[in-house]
C-alpha cells in the first residue's frame, strides 16, 4: 500500500514524516533488533493482586501471565533484545493513605510478571513512577516510596538477573549488562548496556519526580557512554498529542499531569547530550510523538500508554460492577529497528486480546480529542498516519556490521522504513526458534550477596 503521509516535522533543515504501517508485526527478517516498552501496567497488577474478589483476580492475573509469556515466547523469533518498563508497576503506592499492605501485593505481581520475562532471556529495565513512588516524594522529607520500589526492584536483584540475560538478534552477536544505579541501593535511575553486532545502546532510565541531583548523573552517564546510543527510559515526559497522528505532543510540565520532568529532561538532558537518540514514556493515557533536531542531534520522543483502554462490556458476566469493563486489555508495542535506514517500525498489540486494535478498546473521550485536535479540520481524515502503527526516523549513529544486508527498496538505500521482504504477521502470535548467538554476562557476586542479605531482612 502507499505509505500514508503523517504530520511533517523538521529535521536539519530538511522535512521527515511519519510513515503509515500495516497493523501487525514486521517479517523479523526485514528488520535488525526489536525492543518492546510497556507501561502503567497498574491496573493489572492492583487487580491481580486483589483476593477480596477470586474471579477478578483470575482475570488479571491470566491477563498479566499473557504478557509475559508473549514476550518470552516471541523473544528469539522476533529479535527482542530489551524490555523497558516506564513506571507506574502498581496503583496504590502513589498517596499517604495507601495501605503498605496493599502495595506490597501489587509490587509481588509486577515483580511476577518482569520475572516471567527474565526468565526467557530478556533484558528489562524499570523504573517507578508516581504510582511508584508517591509522586516522586523524598525519602528524606519522611516518605518511604523508594523503600518499597527498591525491595521489589533494587540494584541488588537486577545485578543477579542481568546473570540470565541472553538476548537474541538472528544472526548478530547481541551483549547485555546491567550498568547500576545513580546511587548505592537505589535502582530509580540507573543504566542498562545493550550491545547488537556493532551497535551500541545506553538505556538511560529517571524515575518520576526528576530532581537536580538525577539530572547531574545523568549527564554523567551520558558522557561517559558518549560513544554509544542513548535512549531514555522515563514515566513523564510527553503529554499527549494534539493532532490525530499523535503528532504536535507538548513537553510535561507542572502545568499539565505533574511534574515538570518533560521540560527539566529535555532542557537539561536531552539538548545537551548528542548521543541521545530516543525518549520513551507514559504516565499520560493515549499516544504521542516529536521529531526534533536538539543542539544539532535528531531524537524521536514517543508516549504509548493504554492504561485506560477497558474490554467491552459484553465479556463480563452479568451482574458485573464494572459497566465500561475492566482496564486489563495489555496493549504494549515492539519497536522494530532497521538500523541502515534510520527507522523504527512500532507495532501496538495486546496479547491479551491477540488485538492490534487498541481504539477498538480506548476510552470515547480520548478518541474524539484525538479526531478533533490540532489540524484535524485542515488534513483530510485518510491522510493522518494511525498513532498506534506507524514508521518513525530514528537517527542510530553506529552502524551493524553484517556481509548481506537487510532488503532495502529502491536500491542500496532504501526508503525509510519501508519494510519489504515479508508480510506483516497479523495473528501476533510465533513458534519459538533456536536462540540465536546470546551470551550470559556474570553478575556481581557482592551485589547477589547483598541480594541474599536483603531478602533474610524482609
Amino acid at each position: 500500500m502507499a505509505p500514508t503521509m503523517g504530520a511533517l516535522q523538521m529535521w536539519g533543515g530538511h522535512q521527515m514524516d511519519a510513515r503509515q504501517a500495516d497493523a501487525g508485526f514486521a517479517d523479523p527478517g526485514d528488520y535488525d533488533f526489536a525492543v518492546v516498552h510497556l507501561t502503567d501496567t497498574q491496573y493489572i497488577a492492583e487487580g491481580a493482586a486483589d483476593a477480596t474478589d477470586p474471579e477478578r483476580q483470575a482475570r488479571f492475573r491470566a491477563a498479566q501471565d499473557a504478557i509475559g509469556r508473549w514476550v518470552a515466547e516471541n523473544a528469539g523469533p522476533r529479535k527482542i533484545v530489551y524490555l523497558a518498563h516506564t513506571g507506574d508497576l502498581v496503583e496504590n503506592w502513589c498517596w499517604f493513605w495507601n495501605r503498605r499492605s496493599t502495595a506490597r501485593a501489587e509490587f509481588k505481581e509486577a515483580r511476577r510478571l518482569i520475572k516471567t520475562v527474565e526468565a526467557a532471556g530478556v533484558p528489562v529495565g524499570v523504573l517507578p513512577g508516581n504510582h511508584d513512588n508517591r509522586w516522586g516524594s523524598d525519602e528524606g522529607h519522611g516518605s518511604p516510596e523508594l523503600t518499597m520500589f527498591n525491595r521489589f526492584f533494587g540494584p541488588p536483584r537486577s545485578a543477579v538477573a542481568a546473570r540470565k540475560w541472553r538476548p537474541s538478534a538472528g544472526d548478530l552477536p547481541v551483549q547485555a549488562h546491567y550498568g547500576g544505579p545513580w546511587r548505592p541501593l537505589d535502582n530509580s535511575c540507573h543504566v542498562d548496556l545493550v550491545d547488537v553486532g556493532e551497535l551500541r545502546l545506553v538505556f538511560l532510565h529517571l524515575g518520576y519526580g526528576v530532581r537536580d541531583e538525577h539530572v547531574s548523573w545523568a549527564n554523567r552517564m551520558l558522557e561517559r557512554h558518549a560513544d554509544r546510543d542513548a535512549v531514555i527510559c522515563t514515566h513523564h515526559y510527553l503529554d499527549l498529542g494534539t493532532n490525530p497522528d499523535g503528532s504536535g505532543a507538548q513537553f510535561g510540565g507542572p502545568g499539565s499531569y505533574g511534574a515538570d520532568d518533560g521540560e527539566k529532561i529535555h532542557r537539561e538532558i536531552v539538548s545537551r547530550n548528542a548521543n541521545v537518540v530516543m525518549v520513551l514514556c507514559g504516565h499520560v493515557s493515549g499516544t504521542g510523538w516529536v521529531l526534533e533536531t536538539e543542539g544539532g542531534h535528531r531524537v524521536t520522543s514517543v508516549l504509548a500508554d493504554y492504561q485506560a483502554h477497558r474490554l467491552p462490556d459484553e465479556q463480563f458476566p452479568a451482574g458485573y460492577e464494572e459497566p465500561d469493563g475492566d482496564k486489563r486489555t495489555g496493549f504494549l508495542r515492539l519497536l522494530q529497528f532497521r538500523v541502515a535506514d534510520g527507522s523504527v517500525r512500532i507495532t501496538t498489540y495486546s496479547p491479551v486480546l491477540d488485538s492490534f486494535a487498541p481504539a477498538d478498546y480506548a476510552p470515547q473521550v480520548q478518541v474524539d480529542a484525538m479526531r478533533s485536535g490540532g489540524r484535524a479540520a485542515a488534513v483530510p481524515p485518510e491522510q493522518w498516519v494511525n498513532p498506534d502503527h506507524l514508521i518513525l526516523p530514528v537517527d542510530l549513529r553506529s552502524h551493524l556490521m553484517r556481509n548481506d544486508g537487510l532488503p532495502h527498496e529502491g536500491g542500496a538505500t532504501g526508503s525509510p522504513g519501508v519494510h519489504t521482504g515479508g508480510t506483516a504477521d497479523t495473528t501476533g502470535r510465533a513458534v519459538p526458534d533456536p536462540w540465536g548467538t546470546a551470551l550470559t554476562l556474570a553478575g556481581a557476586v557482592g551485589a547477589a550477596v547483598v541480594g541474599r542479605w536483603m531478602v533474610k531482612r524482609r
